[in-house]
């Protein structure tokens, strides 16, 4: 698979609304359900720095920088698991 292919199917997976943007909610959601538990201020400052145009939600292109690697955070040690902050 290539690394296009499988950053499409991620951001499908971030995108279960299907609108072609993930807003941070979702994108909280979606770290917690993989078990990636950082505390909410972290990961809404990860949102923000990847939300380019400002607008409160990643498109493909924004989310698919930072999953491709261009982001330090994500490989950091995770908290242990906490009550999912956003819901």
């Amino acid at each position: 698979m290539t690394e296009e292919l499988t950053l499409v199917k991620m951001f499908k997976y971030f995108d279960q609304a299907n609108k072609g943007t993930v807003n941070c909610e979702q994108f909280v959601r979606v770290l917690e359900k993989t078990g990636m538990y950082y505390p909410l201020p972290t990961l809404k400052a990860l949102f923000d720095q990847y939300d380019a145009n400002g607008n409160g939600e990643l498109d493909y292109r924004e989310l698919a920088f930072l999953l491709s690697g261009n982001s330090n955070v994500l490989h950091e040690k995770p908290q242990q698991h906490q009550e999912p902050s956003v819901r």
